[in-house]
């Protein structure tokens, strides 16, 4: 009887732990991607918006580029960064055309597109405010991820500007995603992973190493295709602030995967730059949400 007691005792503090870290990590998990912050209005103070998209190339619908126009500018932005900026099967010349019709819609005069070096896609900068430089990262072949760099002037002050999409998974495009065929294919999904992530850590690197090379602000706006629980996400988080984790309200989903949604997008920006608004802009425009945050200079 008495080693029954003992057993029963150990099975219950046994379970007792397992609920504990169970709860630890919803917990982390819930702060990580809900937030009750309130925003600052703007004010006398001169601020600026930033908006980061990844349009999935418009999900092969040109007509998505007018709603996607329309969108943006209710927001009044002063800087937007896109990613996977293209159009599938679609000429370059069109694309150009896209890029002067998007500067004028949103009233920004300048703009810098970065093409991929064997494809119609890449990254693209528009802003309201003169490019003093720019410079490509890392550009890759055969996948629409990169990296680019833009030098702003802000009204005499310079800010740095990194758009980035970090390599992708693209689990959502693979065929062994079905249960069975995950399990038939364990090792070749492991071998995705170890690739991918060695990719992103090299780029995470570029990343950081541009960023904190710099003497003025930087904003590092993309897509990260990281969880605010991965190793590379804290890399830049313990140096950069999160705009959600500063003035995020509500869910911060960006990425509505199988009707659940996780956060892959974000904006983090220097210490002494203050975030004043934070905002999930959804949509089904594209596979992930836009986000939009207000900064101002110290």
């Amino acid at each position: 009887m008495l080693i029954i007691t003992i057993i029963e005792y150990k099975r219950r503090t046994f379970l007792f732990y397992i609920d504990l870290f169970l709860v630890i990590i919803l917990l982390i998990d819930l702060r990580n991607n809900f937030q009750w912050n309130s925003g600052s209005a703007p004010g006398s103070v001169k601020s600026f918006k930033v908006i980061n998209y990844n349009v999935a190339g418009f999900v092969k619908h040109p007509e998505n580029a007018a709603k996607i126009s329309d969108m943006l500018k209710e927001q009044h932005a002063d800087i937007v960064c896109m990613q996977e900026y293209g159009f599938y099967d679609v000429t370059l010349g069109l694309k150009d055309t896209l890029s002067s019709y998007f500067s004028k819609e949103l009233k920004m005069p300048y703009y810098k597109w970065f093409r991929q070096r064997d494809n119609d896609f890449g990254l693209i900068i528009f802003s309201k405010y003169k490019f003093v430089k720019d410079s490509a990262l890392f550009l890759h072949e055969k996948v629409m991820n990169a990296g680019v760099y833009c030098e702003l002037d802000v009204e005499g002050k310079r800010l740095g500007i990194l758009n980035f999409q970090l390599y992708s998974y693209n689990l959502n495009n693979q065929p062994y995603i079905p249960i069975l065929s995950l399990l038939r294919k364990t090792r070749q999904i492991n071998h995705i992973f170890q690739y991918v992530y060695k990719e992103q850590e090299k780029e995470v690197q570029i990343l950081l190493a541009k960023a904190r090379s710099l003497s003025f602000p930087v904003i590092l706006a993309g897509d990260f295709n990281n969880i605010p629980n991965s190793y590379f996400y804290h890399q830049l988080a313990s140096s950069f602030n999160d705009s959600f984790m500063e003035k995020g309200r509500g869910r911060g989903i960006t990425y509505p995967l199988m009707g659940i949604g996780i956060r892959i997008d974000y904006q983090f920006s220097s210490k002494n730059l203050k975030v004043l608004e934070h905002k999930v802009l959804e949509s089904n425009f594209s596979d992930h949400y836009a986000l939009a945050v207000r900064y101002c200079f110290p």
